[in-house]
């Protein structure tokens, strides 16, 4: 699974552009995670193969032999590139490999020495379910969760500490909150679902998580859902409150540039952008002419558990 490409990672003094040191390794990637003493570039991979011979007839060319071959395989995975930090710059330690593509950064965290990466895979017949992997400094796997929500596939992750909360969906949307404070048996505690489902969540506090997504009705996505959930029993999550802004046709940027959501802590208030389509829950085609973008901002009142609109 060695990728043709050459991989580079530079550092330089922002005093002195003349000190400039580089890394080579023959790999790639395309997501970036870095904690506190470690870079991490991340690299999916996809393999198909076929489990029995294909005869290839005269007239038919090797492309078409393996496209209608009944018997095939596919293998799909992450490979982690493990760059330490040094007084230089940053140096190759590790590689790793674990199954399933992962959704963003924000499927990978580092706490206390160890790696935690929720990835969704696919079998044979296209159908993904959804795993997550605690893998040690050398990037070995030191525990796991498999199979999880079948016929889901990952929208959204947070990890908070000892504990990792992970979105799926299909027709409804599971959060799952993870128990990840022994590396070798991460658990599931708890499950919750609800209509619609998050792209991100972020922590209020240490027991209030808000997600940014779409409500669903029928199957149709209804509007951007902004949902505040009360974790603080890792059995038993709540969602204690929900606004829906537009109707059909509805989105914010923040559900997939994390950089497009503020939290102004002080102020418990949320700010990020929005194209708003019809009337807020509407499935109504006819309502796209009413299309406006713009921003919205909320407070959460933590006291109370519930979201209040400031302006939009």
């Amino acid at each position: 699974n060695i990728s043709a490409n050459y991989l580079l990672v530079s550092t330089f003094s922002i005093n002195d552009n003349s000190q400039v040191n580089i890394e080579a390794v023959l790999g790639a990637g395309n997501t970036v995670y870095m904690s506190h003493s470690a870079l991490y570039i991340i690299q999916p991979f996809y393999r198909y193969y076929n489990v029995r011979p294909v005869e290839i007839l005269p007239d038919q060319s090797t492309s078409d032999a393996e496209i209608f071959a009944d018997d095939f395989e596919i293998k799909e995975g992450t490979i982690l590139l493990k760059f330490n930090l040094i007084d230089k710059g940053v140096k190759f330690e590790v590689a790793g490999q674990v199954p399933g593509q992962i959704l963003n950064q924000y499927s990978l965290d580092e706490f206390n020495g160890y790696i935690r990466i929720a990835t969704t895979s696919r079998n044979n017949n296209w159908i993904p379910s959804n795993n997550l992997y605690v893998l040690d400094k050398g990037l070995k796997v030191t525990g796991k969760i498999e199979n999880l929500a079948p016929t889901e596939r990952i929208y959204a992750v947070r990890f908070m500490g000892k504990t990792g909360y992970v979105v799926t969906f299909r027709d409804v949307d599971p959060l799952f909150v993870i128990d990840l404070s022994v590396p070798a048996n991460p658990t599931v505690t708890g499950e919750l679902k609800i209509p619609g489902f998050s792209n991100y969540l972020h922590p209020v506090s240490d027991t209030l998580l808000l997600g940014i997504g779409n409500h669903v009705v029928d199957n149709r996505t209804a509007g951007v859902k902004v949902s505040l959930f009360d974790v603080s029993n890792p059995f038993k999550p709540i969602e204690t409150d929900y606004a829906i802004f537009g109707g059909l046709g509805s989105s914010s940027q923040a559900q997939y540039n994390p950089r497009a959501f503020v939290w102004w802590k002080t102020r418990t208030m949320a700010l990020f952008p929005v194209t708003l389509s019809g009337k807020d829950g509407s499935t109504d085609y006819s309502n796209y002419e009413t299309t406006r973008s713009g921003a919205i901002a909320l407070t959460v009142n933590e006291r109370d558990n519930k979201i209040f609109e400031l302006a939009r």
